[in-house]
């Protein structure tokens, strides 16, 4: 394992990826021992079988639960170390405490509030038996430095680790297969047993997790320790290195550390790769050497799976073509098994007759015709009637198989039908196609609102506010997207309907609305993980049906209504400060205004003038602090939902000033153009978006357009 001082990467010393290195225990050879010394030694033949029921056993435990923090890239430098204390490797709740009774004893923490919290969910008794038995624990360990009550002594690589065999088989099943097998009645050579495949440095880690279940692993060591804790059975320090080598993935490791987790039979991880290649495919075969040098069976696997994540098919056909080139001649063949992976029949069809049709690797394999010929009659079925394109059709081409989005838009409330609605509808951008979730149990329950917020943070979306047509809602509603539960949430100090709601970080903020008597100025956010309300500065202005987007740390609210006329005022907040600021006014005046930030720029979005709904669209640029007209939308429409998708504005439903509408548009900043979507099934205006996106896809399935078994 290598750091080039950015990121953490598995290789040989030729730069490439590592082929299978020897399997411990056999991948050294016996120690030297000092000749006057009787020692006895696990052969080769013991260390396997022990290794053997050690791996199996750990491979049960492990299978219980993937154990690993939430994904996050991390970068380290050369220099760099990383410590953690892990106590026990399954994810109860009694591991947690523990772990912090560990850390509490250890000094790594004084917060007295946490051990408080602690007490308080426990009880005192427990507590202090836990805190107890973890400090009579620890004084093992001072018996072993001292030699004191040690009934063996392992050799490694010529070092004496003076041990207590109940210690070490109370926490490692390597040792308690072997003390249980041959050495169960002692060995008759003074309690010294040579331990082959294990250097001693690691050993020592791993002796000293065992009696202190404290480990420090880095990114230098944490290619030995792995392989080391997985052969002797240790969980805790196998799922602090998994964690660790989670942490660190980038696109540049991230097939690497999938071979390293299959080589050290860590399937989470080996998931959690593969994953993360589907998810950042784009940049993985940009920038990881290691992706040009895999075998045709793995780039198989990830053309063929419907969880890569490609904008386009022309992406996943320039993909392969980059993979072939980079050895021609010897893998110019394999086109034939790994074309057919491509969803060609969801393409421009101008691209596929000029680039792939026509791409020279194409032309001239005579073998590849019967493929290019099903590719074409998929594209033109699909040209000539859309519909089989929606899934759940007959057409079982799988060449217009669509992929699994991994962002998906929600669509939740509003008025319809002179009256607020709880419906909550998807939109799957691959599939094109909406997806009705009114039904589902916990969903339907859910109490009709409309003119609320919604904003999306960590697997959940929280429902903010609103109204019902009598009531003015204080209230906040979340919905864990992994469980599917909705739950309440503390209230917010003030209702408020016509809110503008946005995420910063990890604070939701309402800002200004209507409690049914007023229009308010004042402002709250919300901290998710203190689970309070907290008022901020008054807003320079009072505004309701106004809306709220953050950007470069600052929150940003727009237009609105303040009893007397709609505004094209524009003002932030910034917590350096603690302060609103005024910038410069929009170009026209907008209420029931959309607001979104899209690559650094703060769009204002359609909206009502006082006279007409509007189709006008501009942007504020915070650099020049001034604001930008781009192209019109195609409908005019104010009180609609907005949301970034695949790096598009999308623009759902709202008022087109005669009716609710259910019509959905986009716009492609690339292009300054705006073009049109599949209808929402129900007609709404007074709705509220979210994106939700980085959940596992097992869960994200959910909520995407049900895909067909197709061969």
């Amino acid at each position: 394992m290598e750091n080039d001082g950015n990121n953490l990467s598995i290789t040989n010393n030729n730069g490439n990826t590592p082929t299978r290195p020897p399997l411990p225990p056999s991948r050294h050879s016996n120690p030297t021992i000092p000749i006057n010394q009787t020692v006895a030694r696990v052969s080769q033949t013991d260390a396997r079988a022990l290794a053997r029921r050690t791996s199996s056993a750990l491979s049960i435990a492990s299978s219980m639960g993937d154990a690993g923090p939430d994904p996050q890239r991390r970068t380290l430098s050369a220099d760099s170390s990383l410590s953690e204390y892990s106590v026990i490797s399954d994810d109860s709740n009694d591991s947690n405490e523990l772990m912090t009774i560990a850390l509490l004893n250890h000094g790594s923490i004084s917060n007295q509030s946490l051990s408080s919290s602690i007490i308080s969910r426990i009880g005192d008794q427990k507590f202090y038996e836990w805190r107890e038995t973890y400090s009579s624990w620890k004084k093992f360990d001072e018996y072993r430095k001292q030699k004191l009550f040690t009934d063996v002594d392992l050799i490694v690589e010529g070092h004496t680790f003076s041990c207590h065999k109940a210690v070490l088989c109370a926490s490692c099943l390597y040792f308690e297969a072997l003390f249980s097998g041959k050495w169960k009645n002692g060995s008759g050579d003074g309690g010294k047993i040579a331990i082959p495949g294990i250097s001693a440095e690691v050993m020592e880690i791993l002796i000293g997790y065992i009696y202190t279940k404290d480990v420090q692993v880095t990114q230098k060591n944490v290619e030995f320790l792995l392989p080391a804790a997985d052969q002797f059975g240790i969980l805790g320090v196998t799922k602090r290195c998994c964690e660790i080598l989670r942490a660190n993935i980038c696109a540049e490791n991230c097939i690497g550390i999938r071979q390293f987790a299959l080589w050290n039979n860590q399937r989470h991880l080996v998931e959690y790769a593969m994953s993360y290649i589907l998810s950042h495919i784009d940049k993985v075969s940009d920038d990881s050497q290691e992706f040009l040098e895999i075998e045709s069976d793995l780039l198989f696997q990830f053309l063929a799976s419907d969880e890569l994540n490609v904008k386009s098919e022309e992406n996943a056909f320039e993909i392969l073509i980059k993979w072939v080139e980079h050895k021609k001649d010897e893998r110019k063949k394999v086109l034939l098994n790994v074309l057919k992976t491509v969803r060609m029949g969801l393409m421009d069809p101008d691209y596929f007759m000029t680039k792939v049709k026509s791409h020279e690797l194409v032309k001239e394999n005579p073998e590849l015709r019967p493929i290019i010929k099903d590719a074409m009659k998929a594209l033109y079925d699909l040209s000539s009637n859309s519909q089989t394109r929606l899934v759940g059709s007959n057409v079982t081409s799988p060449y217009i198989r669509p992929r699994l989005p991994h962002e998906i838009l929600f669509a939740v409330g509003g008025w319809s039908g002179g009256s607020p609605t709880n419906c909550i509808e998807t939109y799957d951008c691959r599939a094109e196609t909406w997806v009705n979730l009114s039904q589902w149990y916990g969903i339907n329950e859910e109490r009709p609102r409309a003119y609320h917020g919604l904003v999306f943070y960590k697997k959940q979306f929280y429902i903010i506010g609103g109204f019902d047509g009598q009531n003015y809602f204080n209230s906040v509603r979340k919905f864990d997207l992994v469980n599917l539960k909705c739950s309440e949430e503390a209230p917010m100090k003030h209702r408020r309907c016509y809110v503008s709601c946005t995420i910063l970080g990890n604070k939701i903020y309402a800002l200004g609305g209507m409690d049914g008597q007023r229009r308010l100025g004042n402002a709250e956010c919300y901290d998710i993980s203190k689970k309070e309300w907290t008022l901020l500065p008054e807003m320079t202005e009072k505004r309701s049906d106004a809306d709220a987007s953050a950007m470069n740390e600052r929150v940003y609210i727009a237009g609105g209504f303040n009893g007397n006329e709609c505004l094209n005022s524009v003002e932030f907040f910034s917590h350096q400060v603690n302060q609103w600021t005024r910038i410069t006014p929009m170009k026209s005046k907008r209420s029931g205004v959309s607001l979104i930030t899209l690559d650094c720029k703060l769009y204002a979005v359609g909206g009502f003038d006082g006279t007409n709904r509007l189709r006008s669209v501009e942007y504020y640029c915070p650099v020049l602090n001034t604001w930008q007209q781009v192209a019109n939308m195609i409908n005019p429409r104010s009180n609609f939902g907005i949301e970034v998708l695949d790096g598009q504005i999308i623009a759902v439903g709202g008022f087109n000033g005669f009716q609710t509408t259910f019509n959905v548009e986009a716009y492609d900043a690339t292009t300054d153009d705006w073009y049109e979507l599949r209808d929402m099934h129900v007609f709404r205006s007074a709705l509220s978006c979210c994106v939700i996106k980085d959940i596992p896809m097992k869960h994200m399935k959910d909520f995407a357009a049900p895909r067909d078994d197709l061969v």
